[in-house]
């Protein structure tokens, strides 16, 4: 007998892919409504449809919800090492990013239209894309992804391959085709973490963590960044010193998630 017969929280891939479906739709509709009745920032907070129907479902089903989207407890060493994580992969997602803009660079209407969006033109703009982009996207998205995609998706196949089939899957909702290696490398890095601690909170700190930052650097002078980046790469201490950290970092977050 299946897993999924055997625990009803393992939902079968028919139900995935029509959750998943309703996702794409409602996300890509309410993006539209809201970019043309209303504001492009407030379009930002559309991103935190993308669980709604999933979390729908759920209720419906009378599922667990801390199962189901994976909200399980995680120790204070796994915070501690899900944050210096984070600044890592920032660095090194970051660096890709850069690296691909130079050799597949973003259309300039495109470009001045992102950072129209995500630039703070006042405090209160600033607040809704803060909430929006750090807060319901680090949440919204990693419980549909990690948690109830590729938990159920990790019963179906080997991990590894969940974790890869959910990272394509993340990458491509964004409709960025510039930025979908970086958002895929990124994708990689969430879908482990989760994985491993069986938990989203890790994921939840990364994804959180990485927009964060990256709004930072966007709403900063760029005169001001010279000791982190130029415009092109970031400074090779900073990648360097991410390289050398980050398999230590990984070995070491694996065997905080071996202690119970």
């Amino acid at each position: 007998m299946d897993d999924w017969e055997n625990d009803p929280t393992i939902l079968p891939p028919q139900q995935i892919l029509f959750i998943f479906l309703i996702t794409i739709a409602l996300v890509v509709l309410a993006g539209i409504v809201f970019t043309v009745l209303f504001n492009p920032t407030i379009a930002l907070l559309s991103e935190s449809l993308i669980v709604i129907p999933a979390i729908i479902f759920v209720a419906k089903q009378k599922l667990s919800f801390k199962t189901v989207f994976r909200f399980n407890p995680v120790n204070t060493s796994i915070i501690i090492h899900s944050i210096l994580l984070s600044l890592i992969i920032f660095i090194l997602g970051d660096e890709l990013d850069r690296l691909l803009s130079t050799i597949f660079p973003m259309p300039k209407s495109m470009l001045e239209g992102l950072k129209n969006i995500l630039i703070f033109h006042s405090p209160t703009q600033a607040i809704i894309i803060f909430v929006a982009a750090v807060i319901f996207a680090g949440f919204a998205e990693e419980m549909f992804f990690r948690g109830l995609l590729q938990r159920a998706l990790e019963h179906y196949r080997d991990p590894a391959l969940a974790i890869v089939f959910t990272s394509a899957l993340f990458a491509s909702i964004h409709l960025n085709p510039w930025s979908a290696l970086q958002i895929l490398f990124l994708g990689l890095a969430l879908g482990y973490m989760a994985w491993k601690s069986n938990s989203i909170f890790p994921a939840i700190i990364l994804h959180a963590t990485n927009n964060f930052l990256s709004l930072i650097l966007l709403n900063s002078p760029e005169e001001k960044l010279t000791w982190y980046a130029t415009a092109s790469h970031v400074n090779t201490l900073w990648v360097f010193l991410a390289l050398l950290l980050v398999i230590p970092l990984f070995y070491s977050f694996n065997r905080a998630c071996t202690v119970k």
